[in-house]
Order: structure tokens, then sequence, then C-alpha cells
């Protein structure tokens, strides 16, 4: 058994990569995450809102993110891949994370509000469960993530596997070589 790499990003967000780095990226709009040729993970940020629910002029929070995975099997030379996933927070920014998979909300976001601890609901190479109020995804590639709604923003907790390392990954979660 190999413990898998974790990477985090929270607050106006701070990052941690892949390869332990910590930073603080305030850019606005839709960035890479993850990407390798196997893996997909794009976040989007919006301005930070202040206590009030106001933009704030100088800060930016995760929004929003979406990921896809492809992974071939031992003994096999074709690849599979996974349902795609989107999740982003409600218009108001604290009442939900609104879930789509495969561009869908299939009742997934109602599944999640109501969900009992650690209730499981599988697609194709992905499966998603709720723990301690978190949205959990996890593909079959080995991608994990932890969607966490707090305050007005998203925080992303990501898991990868040993074998992601060197794996051409690039984005703001580093690189892992």
């Amino acid at each position: 058994y190999r413990n898998p790499w974790f990477g985090d990003g929270w607050g106006d967000p701070h990052l941690k990569t892949l390869d332990g780095l910590n930073y603080t990226f305030n850019g606005l709009g839709e960035f890479w995450l993850i990407k390798s040729e196997e893996t997909m993970l794009q976040g989007r940020t919006l301005r930070a809102w202040d206590a009030q629910g106001r933009d704030t002029v100088n800060a930016t929070v995760f929004g929003a993110v979406a990921a896809s995975s492809v992974y071939t099997p031992p003994n096999s030379t074709e690849p599979t891949k996974s349902s795609r996933l989107h999740v982003e927070i409600s218009a108001d920014r604290k009442s939900e994370l609104v879930i789509r998979v495969d561009d869908v909300d299939d009742g997934v976001t109602s599944w999640f509000k109501t969900a009992e601890e650690h209730a499981l609901r599988s697609y194709n190479g992905l499966q998603l469960s709720s723990i301690n109020g978190s949205l959990v995804a996890n593909f079959i590639s080995g991608l994990s993530l932890t969607l966490t709604l707090r305050g007005y923003q998203l925080d992303i907790g990501i898991t990868v596997p040993e074998d992601f390392r060197n794996a051409s990954l690039r984005g703001l979660y580093g690189n892992f070589n």
C-alpha cells in the first residue's frame, strides 16, 4: 500500500499543491487545477463576498469545479471514461451545492441535500458520497475530490494515487513530479 497524495484549495484561494508547495492565487476566471491525458479537473473562481454578501475587490474564491477521468484497466487496451462531474455553489452562495453528472441534475442535488452520512450514489466510473456535509467524488482513475461549501466559497480537497506522479500533470495543483 502506498499513501495517496493530497492537495487543497480553500479561502481566497490558498492552495497546497500535490508537491507540498503552499501559495495564494487570486486569479478570476476558469483554470486547470489538474490536467493530463487521463484526468481533467477545472476550477472556476468568483469574486469573494464580504460578510454582507457584497463583492470584494481584491480577493477571489472557488465557486465551481468540473472533472472527468479516463482509466485503462490492467490487461486491457480500451480506456474507460468516467462520467463527467460539475459542482457549483448556488447563486446565493450559501444554501447548497448544485451537482450535475454528465450535464444533468438527475436528482443528485436533492439526494446530496438529504443524504444520510456515507450514502453512496454510483455512475460510470464515478462514485459520489456524503461525508461530514461534504460531497466526496471518487473517480475510477484514483482521483478523489472532497467538495465543501464553507461560507460563501467552495473548498476543494484532492487526493491522487502515487501512479499519478510524473504523469505529465499540470495546473494550479502543481506538476506532481
